[in-house]
């Protein structure tokens, strides 16, 4: 019986070792971790938010994969003016961070959350990038759990720019017309108008204005054939002076020329109408060209919403505690996207 007792106290002992010995690991580990941490290389602040090499690294390779950034002498090459590339895309990448960190620490305070759909969302992204730059994830030692932070982050920021709210505007009536002009006015050897001192336009003579109408009305009596406007303008060789006009039916430069349009059925051919550079005979393509006038309400929408968004962000920016001086320093001075083009 006392055998046993010592085996058992032997054991107990050999447990409480092994324990021990666990437990020292885990807080060598957890001390090894929070050093490693801590000599991560911070390049600026973001509010609340401090920005790390890896982040940063993650972003670039993102942008070189979006840029297809795979010649570093692209880096040389001039985006404008005196800015080359390489100044151009870092200065990009930053207001990339700095942008998604804002708005992502006020989409957080404003209650925004992600739902099931959009986890699975993250998770796809997640899963493409590692699919379509692993190896050079690899390479900058950037983990997936960076991935999917980075991801998730960008995910918050998207959300928050959702509910920025656009006035929507009234829908705008444009025409359509082939149109050939016979100018009345002199242009040089590249088709540029010539001006005089003055900046006016220079006007043709009468002789030769004359010659313009009798080709326009030549233009009137082929369209009562079976010849259609294109041809007409082949016919005449007058094709350079020939082409699409999309017009504001409310905003253009010629009220003669939308009260023939109005005046027109879809498909036919107007009489000669005069305008400040010419005669002109055109064919009524579309009195109302629903498609044009969508695609330039969308242009327009886009641009009022990138105003709209600009000023929202420096709200966003002064909620978020942004400090500007927070974004300089030597760490970031010495980051360079040559070291992250994808060869």
């Amino acid at each position: 019986m006392a055998d046993v007792r010592k085996k058992r106290k032997r054991k107990l002992r050999r447990w409480v070792v092994v324990c021990l010995w666990l437990l020292a690991v885990l807080v060598i580990a957890a001390a090894v971790y929070k050093l490693a941490a801590s000599r991560k290389k911070k390049l600026f602040t973001v509010g609340s938010e401090k920005v790390y090499e890896d982040e940063v690294a993650f972003y670039a390779l993102q942008m070189a994969y979006s840029y297809h950034l795979t010649d570093v002498n692209t880096l040389d090459e001039f985006y404008d003016g005196d800015t080359t590339y390489e100044v151009q895309y870092k200065k990009e990448l930053q207001q990339q961070i700095v942008d998604t960190k804002v708005m992502y620490i006020c989409a957080v305070k404003q209650g925004l959350r992600l739902n099931e759909k959009a986890q699975g969302e993250i998770a796809a992204q997640t899963a493409q990038t590692l699919s379509d730059i692993g190896s050079y994830l690899d390479k900058f030692k950037i983990d997936e759990a960076l991935v999917k932070r980075v991801l998730t982050e960008q995910y918050y920021a998207e959300l928050l720019k959702n509910t920025v709210d656009l006035e929507e505007s009234a829908p705008e009536t444009y025409f359509h017309t082939y149109n050939i002009l016979f100018p009345t006015v002199r242009t040089g050897e590249d088709g540029t108008l010539l001006v005089d001192e003055n900046g006016i336009v220079v006007a043709m003579g009468e002789e030769d204005r004359q010659k313009q109408y009798a080709l326009a009305m030549k233009a009137v009596e082929l369209s009562k054939t079976d010849m259609t406007i294109e041809k007409i303008a082949k016919e005449l060789d007058v094709e350079e002076y020939a082409g699409d006009i999309y017009g504001n039916m409310d905003d253009y430069g010629s009220v003669s020329y939308v009260t023939e349009v109005k005046r027109l059925s879809d498909g036919m051919i107007s009489d000669i109408i005069e305008t400040e550079y010419g005669y002109n005979v055109f064919c009524l393509i579309s009195g109302d060209d629903r498609e044009y006038a969508m695609r330039v309400q969308n242009r327009d929408d886009l641009t009022k919403w990138s105003d709209i968004l600009d000023t929202q962000m420096e709200r966003w920016r002064q909620e978020a505690n942004l400090n500007e001086s927070e974004l300089a320093g030597d760490a970031w001075e010495q980051f360079s996207m040559r070291d992250y083009v994808l060869y």
